[in-house]
């Protein structure tokens, strides 16, 4: 099903003219596609994916928010820590 389908509205604020990213597309768009499947799924009664980019000193920053119920906070630790562990490769 799409996202339209699920009730989910995207949202996107990515301005022309960004500076290109560093690394891997492939593994550039698995996260972001990874990124997106886990707000999906934590909003099944339908919400807003809100995606922006913008130009950051020596790159660009990369934001995914949604309107799903959040994290559990005894898996926060976690999930940041698999963030930190992704970088550099």
């Amino acid at each position: 099903e799409s996202f339209r389908q699920l009730g989910i509205v995207v949202e996107a604020d990515v301005p022309a003219g960004l500076p290109a990213l560093p690394g891997h597309q492939g593994e550039l768009e698995q996260m972001l596609s990874n990124l997106l499947i886990n707000a999906r799924d934590a909003m099944p009664g339908g919400g807003t994916i809100r995606i922006g980019a913008a130009a950051s000193e020596g790159g660009v920053d990369i934001e995914v928010a949604d309107t799903g119920c959040g994290i559990e906070p005894e898996h926060l630790e976690l999930a940041a820590r698999r963030a930190v562990g992704c970088r550099g490769k």
